[in-house]
């Protein structure tokens, strides 16, 4: 009969903790789509790409859109910004950025492409 010796029983226990941890997160984050984000980091399934650029904008122009930053969601503090930013420029205060505010928005050398 051979005695086990206990740091080899409480190495084999941390790796199988670890392996079965690992397993976990893995299928957990992958069941909540982590690594799917385009680009520019935005989530189909929660982001509007179109909002994300308006995001980057007003953060660029030095307005708060909220503690996620540019998430791509149309969030109340994205509508805060947005509507300060639209009466800031004497725009038309509404919760849409049309024409005119896109307009005024990419004001400044603007590296994206939105329209």
């Amino acid at each position: 009969m051979t005695k086990e010796n206990p740091l080899v029983r409480s190495a084999a226990r941390a790796l199988t903790m670890g392996a079965t941890t690992g397993a976990s997160l893995w299928i957990l984050l992958g069941v909540f789509g982590v690594g799917l984000e385009d680009a520019a980091g935005c989530r189909p399934d929660v982001c509007d790409p179109a909002t994300q650029r308006i995001q980057l904008a007003l953060v660029k122009r030095g307005y708060w859109i909220g503690y996620l930053g540019a998430d791509g969601s149309y969030n109340e503090a994205t509508i805060t910004a947005l509507n300060t930013f639209q009466d800031n420029n004497a725009l038309s205060v509404q919760l849409a950025c049309d024409r005119q505010c896109r307009i005024v928005l990419r004001g400044s050398a603007w590296p994206f492409g939105f329209r």
